[in-house]
């Protein structure tokens, strides 16, 4: 029921998609994982899923009202995706959700098209990749196959990847055009995969690992991290045992890797969100002195409390950076983006790729480094970096940023999403260092 109200909530506004989680509050350790496995695949398999459902109903499930789209949606999740699901048990809850949130009438027409949806995959290959079928839908590292050609037809392939993948056309082509259908294909699968929690933790030796740890971490391909197994208090545990370890997927970290050849005395950063990169960059630069803030009160309040007690890190209200005008020697700008990077992690983002979002975003970007412009020295250096994958929001931003300053970009990279499993996945990031 609450991945039925979370779904809702979403589907009102499926092109501004909030992230929002189910309340497990009150559900059990398994029963709340299950909520938030059902929720995720949903919001990961929302276009192949209304597609497929739309060709059952005739219509398409938006066009019906947002309870009975979210109930359809997370049962389509469920009956075509989480194949240890008992379809019978599927269709029966989701009746009965039916009958309460929205009516009797409804009902029948709930138990009619899940009843037919429990039948489209006729076969699971979980190798051997996907390529684009009519009749095949990407699952793991193989396909579904499907009781017929139920996907639109390969002739339009960016409709059709956009179909098999659940990813706007707008982002399809403009990643298809920007990187090429091999390249961008695999994007859009690798947005599929469900990303495993990934931590830093240079203290640990991953040549021996203490063995009352060893169930938890595996050793990632990026040295210094390792991918987590367990459950959220081992984690916490964990992570307070030592001050250099935190949850960070390593795309994320190599942007302040960029700054390591500074001697900065006064670094600012500007856009800390939780203070996963103001840690970073206090172990990189153990001599300098850090400001941190950020615009979100609920993400400032955190941040506050991260960092209560950290000799060299002051937390303080947005309102007041300007009192460090021209003294910053490293002003980073982790900003606000389209999070075409972390899709994997961030599925719901990938609906929000349309002209009007992005254009906001840009503009956002644009107005955070203009306001911060002020705040560097002479001489000093401004780290940008993001999430996206986006060149608008990337190395034109950075570009701006340059010109604003009378400097240039020495240094810049993109990261695309990649992995083949869990030591190896890792988001995509950009920054560029400007000087």
């Amino acid at each position: 029921m609450e991945v039925v109200k979370t779904l809702n909530r979403q589907a009102r506004t499926p092109r501004d998609m909030p992230l929002l989680s189910p309340d497990t509050r009150g559900l059990d350790a398994r029963d709340a994982q299950l909520a938030m496995a059902i929720h995720r695949t949903t919001l990961q398999r929302w276009l192949t899923i209304e597609y497929l459902l739309g060709g059952l109903l005739k219509r398409q499930p938006r066009s019906m009202q947002p309870k009975l789209q979210a109930i359809l949606l997370s049962a389509g999740a469920q009956l075509i995706f989480m194949e240890k699901m008992p379809p019978h048990a599927v269709v029966h809850d989701s009746v009965e959700i039916t009958k309460q949130l929205v009516g009797t009438g409804a009902s029948k027409l709930t138990n009619a098209v899940l009843r037919r949806a429990s039948e489209l995959v006729v076969e699971r290959i979980d190798d051997g990749g996907w390529q684009p079928a009519r009749n095949r839908v990407p699952w793991r590292s193989g396909y579904m196959k499907l009781r017929g050609d139920l996907l639109p037809d390969v002739t339009d392939m960016n409709f059709h990847l956009g179909v098999a993948t659940s990813h706007p056309r707008q982002l399809v082509h403009a990643w298809v055009e920007h990187f090429g259908k091999k390249d961008a294909t695999r994007l859009f699968l690798h947005s599929l995969t469900n990303p495993p929690i990934i931590v830093h933790a240079p203290d640990v030796d991953a040549e021996a690992i203490d063995p009352a740890l060893a169930e938890h971490l595996t050793p990632h391909a990026s040295a210094g991290f390792f991918v987590w197994r367990g459950d959220g208090a081992a984690l916490r545990a964990f992570l307070d045992a030592s001050p250099t370890r935190w949850v960070q997927d390593p795309a994320s970290s190599i942007p302040v890797t960029a700054t390591a050849d500074l001697k900065p005395a006064l670094i600012l950063d500007l856009c800390a969100g939780l203070g996963t990169k103001t840690r970073q960059l206090a172990a990189m630069h153990p001599d300098a002195r850090i400001v941190a803030t950020d615009v979100n009160e609920q993400r400032y309040a955190q941040l506050a409390e991260t960092f209560a007690e950290h000799p060299r890190v002051d937390v303080v209200p947005f309102d007041r950076i300007h009192e460090h005008n021209g003294a910053v020697d490293l002003l980073a700008i982790d900003a606000p983006c389209s999070n075409t990077g972390t899709l994997a992690r961030r599925p719901e983002a990938r609906y929000r790729y349309q002209d009007k979002s992005l254009n906001s975003v840009l503009d956002l970007q644009r107005g955070i480094i203009d306001d911060a412009l002020p705040l560097l020295k002479t001489g000093g250096a401004m780290l940008y970096s993001t999430c996206s994958i986006e060149p608008a929001e990337n190395e034109v931003q950075a570009a701006h940023a340059a010109q604003q300053l009378n400097g240039a970009v020495v240094d810049q990279s993109t990261t695309l999403p990649g992995g083949s499993d869990d030591t190896s996945y890792h988001d995509g990031s950009y920054y560029a260092l400007i000087r």
